[in-house]
């Protein structure tokens, strides 16, 4: 059976693991931005019920939202 809590998870995980760092890396540069920027239209996506993976145009996206935001 595999843990579920941290401390159970801590108690399997090999002492012999390596626990150092993997790589060097820049924080914000561009990748990470626009990482920053997928994962933000995602949850903006899920909050208002429509994944925004659908690659809906701009003016797609203004004119179904215009609608909601005008009670309609």
């Amino acid at each position: 059976m595999e843990p579920n809590d941290l401390d159970g998870i801590w108690a399997k995980a090999s002492p012999n693991r390596p626990v150092g760092q993997i790589a060097d890396f820049k924080f914000w540069d561009d990748s990470t931005r626009r990482v920053e920027a997928a994962f933000l239209g995602s949850i903006c996506g899920c909050i208002l019920g429509k994944p925004l993976e659908a690659r809906f145009t701009g003016p797609r996206l203004e004119k179904r939202y215009s609608k909601l935001a005008n009670g309609l």
